[in-house]
């Protein structure tokens, strides 16, 4: 956020490019969980670049009336919410999609600063690409699917247990319960969002498992 917002003040001046630069950077980075490889990841960030112009310039448009920003929020919000349900990068951008058009849309500001404002998402998105694809992690899903298989068949051996009228395993439903936990808690992102790799890994293993 720093970088981001120095550089909007060097190449832009102050104003609504600071704002925009530093939820820029901050959403791409800390919300938008993009997964895969480099490349994947860089095409995802791109992606969100492109897509970031259309909601601030619809987020600007829609701040200069009261009554069009009721409605037009009430709309953006709404499908950005449904888009979120779905996997890979689509459901992984959306936090930041939202944050975005939120910051655009309660600025309030006229319609000629959309240029500065559009810059300075430019440079948040400039300044997050080089972090998120050298310095931090791959996101893997994998430790996460794992532990949920494995609680989920501890879970049904359970049922078993107690439709034949013994006792339940509590030390293993425990245990299952910990490593999912310690699984979720350890990655170094949220998993949200499967990738299609993730999606081939999840249904070799249900193959394998089967």
């Amino acid at each position: 956020m720093p970088l981001a917002i120095v550089a909007a003040m060097w190449i832009l001046g102050t104003g609504p490019a600071e704002l925009m630069a530093a939820f820029g950077a901050l959403g791409l980075i800390a919300t938008a969980d993009f997964g895969g490889t480099k490349l994947r990841r860089l095409r995802s960030l791109i992606y969100s670049g492109a897509v970031g112009l259309a909601i601030i310039a619809i987020g600007v448009t829609a701040g200069t009336n009261i009554w069009s920003a009721i409605v037009v929020t009430f709309l953006v919000t709404a499908i950005l919410s449904f888009v979120s349900v779905l996997h890979g990068s689509i459901a992984s951008g959306a936090p930041v999609m939202t944050t975005l058009y939120v910051v655009a849309v309660a600025l309030g500001v006229p319609v000629t600063e959309l240029p500065t404002m559009l810059g300075g998402w430019l440079i948040g998105v400039a300044v997050s690409i080089p972090i998120t694809l050298f310095l931090l992690p791959r996101r893997s899903t994998a430790p996460v699917r794992d532990a949920t298989v494995q609680a989920l068949r501890a879970l049904a051996d359970t049922v078993r247990r107690r439709a034949a009228g013994q006792p339940a395993d509590v030390d293993a439903l425990h245990t299952a319960q910990d490593a999912l936990q310690r699984s979720y808690l350890g990655n170094p992102f949220r998993a949200a969002g499967f990738s299609m790799r993730d999606q081939s890994d999840r249904k070799s293993t249900r193959l394998n498992s089967s």
